[in-house]
């Protein structure tokens, strides 16, 4: 992925919209499915600078694919080798800040969907494989993730 294909390549824009969000749409979450991996982590407005993480709030949950090739494949591709993408999820996106994003799911080599029940005062998430099983990353599997309204 290039820089103009990720947020980091519209920083200001970035920051834009997630203190838009914060301050005029309660209760927000990002579902989204491109990254070909099972990613769940706050939409944060800092990470890995100095200060350490400053959390939005915000929830992002990223799951799929479906009939593509899964991000942990994408990676052994570009290495040339396989258990590159393992190595990235162990070594990188587990990891707690400073030495990487500290992800609280993140599943690179599952196809997957998300089963998200939605009510007035509820969001419930469950990121389900190929079999209906829980999505497994390193720590175990993927809990239900669930947030009340505010």
């Amino acid at each position: 992925m290039r820089p103009y294909d990720r947020w980091e390549g519209y920083a200001a824009e970035r920051l834009d919209l997630i203190n838009f969000l914060i301050s005029n749409v309660p209760n927000a979450v990002f579902l989204t499915t491109d990254t070909h991996a099972n990613m769940v982590n706050d939409v944060r407005l800092q990470t890995l600078e100095p200060g350490g993480p400053i959390n939005s709030g915000i929830m992002e949950f990223i799951t799929g694919p479906v009939a593509t090739g899964t991000f942990d494949k994408e990676i052994d591709n570009v290495f040339g080798t396989s258990g590159g993408g393992e190595l990235v999820n162990l070594f990188f996106l587990k990891k707690a800040p400073p030495d990487g994003p500290g992800l609280i799911c993140s599943a690179l080599d599952t196809y997957s969907f998300a089963e998200v029940r939605v009510s007035k005062s509820k969001f419930r998430l469950q990121l389900l494989d190929a079999n209906r099983h829980f999505v497994v990353d390193p720590s175990g599997p993927c809990r239900t993730f669930r947030l009340r309204a505010s």
